[in-house]
């Protein structure tokens, strides 16, 4: 064969792969849409159509199958098609964090350890994988285990109040209170409105019997958070005010958690008789 019959024959190979490779990016992206339109039946066949394209080899469509059937609670099928993923790609991050997830949400942490032990050693600089495992070791009470893997996820680039909100609750646990307080603090700089993060400061405040610094977060959610959530935080400081012989404010504090619990009851009752007189009326059998 010539050297111009090999040109050609290798310049139409790489026109048909280029073709393919559009084809399955195509009906891949043609998935990810339809997961987010929720049309979960069509969104299966567009990722299948893309594996058969790609004779099994598309780690992204094993991706959209995975969240597909995370979001239909399929999780078996979800834990086959991610396991697939990481045959055909071991450096898929994505595959392993949805993994992980699914036996997160089993209830089986070793599992989802075992699973970022492998996503970590192929993917050694991601962050996401770190906190996920940080999380595991939290669930099963292994506390320093956790905090080191925090550690390290914080240490990478990206980090979000996450990790430290985590790393906060295994300081917490461990009755490691200031440092708790901390890490809380950290995550408050970085996402001032989380309700639950100033919760856990909070509590962590009157831990140590910081009394003040601990008021000073419920007030700060009583003005961030609205009726009727406001409620049980005006509960928790008219406790704290007593505790600091300010027996005024702690008062006052009791008086409006009982009106708002008194709107409280009114407004459900509202809400009964309101769908009470909606009902249809049915006529009695004669």
């Amino acid at each position: 064969m010539s050297l111009s019959l090999v040109g050609v024959s290798v310049s139409t190979i790489s026109v048909a792969q280029a073709e393919a490779d559009s084809e399955i990016s195509k009906s891949v992206k043609y998935g990810d849409d339809l997961l987010k339109a929720m049309e979960y039946g069509r969104a299966i066949a567009s990722y299948k159509k893309a594996l058969a394209l790609s004779h099994g080899q598309s780690s992204r469509a094993y991706v959209g199958l995975v969240h597909c059937y995370c979001d239909l609670g399929n999780y078996q099928d979800a834990i086959k098609n991610a396991t697939a993923c990481i045959k055909v790609c071991p450096t898929e991050c994505d595959a392993y964090e949805l993994l992980a997830d699914l036996h997160l949400q089993m209830k089986n942490s070793q599992q989802a350890i075992d699973d970022l032990n492998s996503g970590i050693k192929a993917n050694p600089s991601s962050r996401h994988l770190y906190f996920l495992r940080g999380r595991a070791y939290s669930r099963l009470d292994q506390f320093e285990s956790a905090i080191s893997d925090f550690n390290k996820s914080i240490s990478l680039p990206g980090t979000g109040s996450a990790a430290y909100q985590a790393r906060g609750i295994c300081y917490f646990r461990l009755h490691k209170f200031k440092s708790a307080i901390d890490d809380y603090s950290r995550a408050h700089d970085l996402e001032p409105k989380r309700a639950d993060i100033l919760e856990n400061r909070a509590a962590a405040y009157e831990q140590i019997r910081d009394y003040k610094n601990a008021v000073d977060d419920y007030s700060r959610l009583i003005k961030q958070q609205p009726y009727p959530f406001s409620v049980k935080y005006y509960k928790k400081r008219s406790a704290l005010y007593e505790s600091l012989g300010q027996h005024t404010l702690a008062l006052k504090d009791q008086e409006m958690s009982k009106m708002l619990d008194q709107d409280i009851v009114e407004d459900l009752n509202s809400r009964s008789m309101s769908q009470s007189s909606s009902a249809p009326l049915v006529k009695p059998h004669h």
